[in-house]
């Protein structure tokens, strides 16, 4: 396919979307590529994977779980909720669930699942009314 010659803008730039972003991405290859490092997908070294009883331990220590009303017998009983939750926010946030850092389990375990829940159970009770 042929492009057609760029055309002046109202501000006098006579450049082409297509050179405008190529220059913002970087260099491109003799054949309009851009050029990119390559980088492993794979970790350097092995999951460290706890069980579900070490995650429901966990999650029973956050700050929000007697605030929230998620006892852990409610806990218990949803925990695969709490693991489908933490799954699609790892993918929401790109992060390899198998090797969260301490920071990132805490966010999500301890405040972004409990308040979650909390608020879902709260539309369930306003909408019972």
């Amino acid at each position: 396919s042929h492009l057609p010659p760029s055309q002046p803008s109202t501000s006098g730039c006579k450049c082409s979307w297509m050179e405008e972003s190529s220059s913002l991405h970087g260099p491109l290859s003799g054949d309009g590529r851009k050029k990119s490092h390559v980088y492993s997908v794979f970790p350097e070294k092995p999951a460290a994977v706890s069980s579900v009883e070490d995650l429901f331990g966990f999650i029973c220590a956050g700050p929000l779980i007697d605030k929230t009303g998620l006892a852990p017998g409610k806990v218990a009983e949803s925990i695969d909720k709490w693991l489908l939750c933490g799954s699609q926010l790892c993918r929401l946030f790109q992060l390899n669930e198998l090797y969260l850092n301490d920071a990132q389990k805490v966010r999500i375990y301890h405040y972004y699942i409990p308040v979650f829940l909390w608020c879902e159970d709260q539309i369930s009770q306003h909408a019972s009314m």
